[in-house]
C-alpha cells in the first residue's frame, strides 16, 4: 500500500468510536500538540484530531482510566506545544488529546516534527496494562510490522486531508489569549 493509500487510510478513523476500541491496532491522521519525556525517559507522541472522542457516554469512564502525562510524570519537551494548540487541549478538554509511547526507531521521526504538524500514524496500539488504557507505537517499520510516523505533507490533495486540515484550523480559530500559555515545568536534573 503506498503512503497516500495509507494516508487515506488514516483519514477515515472514527472518533466516535474511540473509547469503545480495545487490544486493537488502529491508523489514524493527527495534528502534533507536542512530544515530551517522562520521567521514566519514555518519549510520548501528544496528538489531537480537533474532535472529542467517544461516544459519549463512555467518556468519562475511559478518561479516568486512560494515562495522562501530569507535571509529576514529565520531564522535559523535545517538541513544546504550540501555545494555540496547547491551550485549545485546556480549553476544549483532555477528551480531545492523545498520548501515545514512541518506541525505538520511531523516535528518530520525532526530532523533525513541530507542534501543528500533521502525521499518519500507522498501527497505533489501543491496549491496556493494569487497567489503564494505553497506547503506543512499537518499534519495527512498514516493511517488517506495517508500523510507522510519517510527515503529511502540506501539499497532500486529498480531500478528506483538506478538510481534516480546515477542522483544525476552524477549532484553533476559536482559542484566544493563548500568548502566555505554560503547560508543564520541565525538572531540572
Amino acid at each position: 500500500m503506498s503512503l497516500e493509500d495509507r494516508i487515506r487510510n488514516g483519514l477515515e478513523f472514527d472518533d466516535d468510536t474511540y473509547y469503545v476500541l480495545s487490544h486493537v491496532y488502529t491508523n489514524l491522521v493527527v495534528q502534533v500538540h507536542s512530544v515530551v519525556v517522562t520521567q521514566k525517559n519514555f518519549q510520548y507522541l501528544r496528538v489531537w484530531r480537533a474532535r472529542s472522542f467517544g461516544p459519549a457516554k463512555f467518556s468519562e469512564e475511559r478518561e479516568g482510566s486512560t494515562y495522562r502525562i501530569t507535571q509529576e510524570t514529565f520531564k522535559s519537551y523535545v517538541v513544546p506545544p504550540d501555545p494555540r494548540i496547547g491551550k485549545a487541549i485546556e480549553y476544549f478538554g483532555k477528551q480531545y488529546l492523545l498520548e501515545i509511547a514512541v518506541f525505538d526507531n520511531h523516535q528518530e521521526v520525532l526530532k523533525t516534527t513541530n507542534s501543528g504538524d500533521f502525521l499518519l500514524l500507522h498501527n497505533v496500539h489501543v491496549g491496556s496494562k493494569n487497567k489503564i488504557h494505553t497506547l503506543s507505537i512499537h518499534g519495527g517499520g512498514i516493511s517488517d510490522y506495517n508500523r510507522e510516523i510519517a510527515q503529511i505533507s502540506a501539499d497532500f490533495a486529498d480531500p478528506k486531508f483538506r478538510l481534516f486540515r480546515r477542522r483544525c484550523a476552524r477549532m484553533l480559530e476559536q482559542v484566544t489569549n493563548f500568548e502566555n500559555f505554560k503547560e508543564f515545568v520541565e525538572q531540572e536534573d
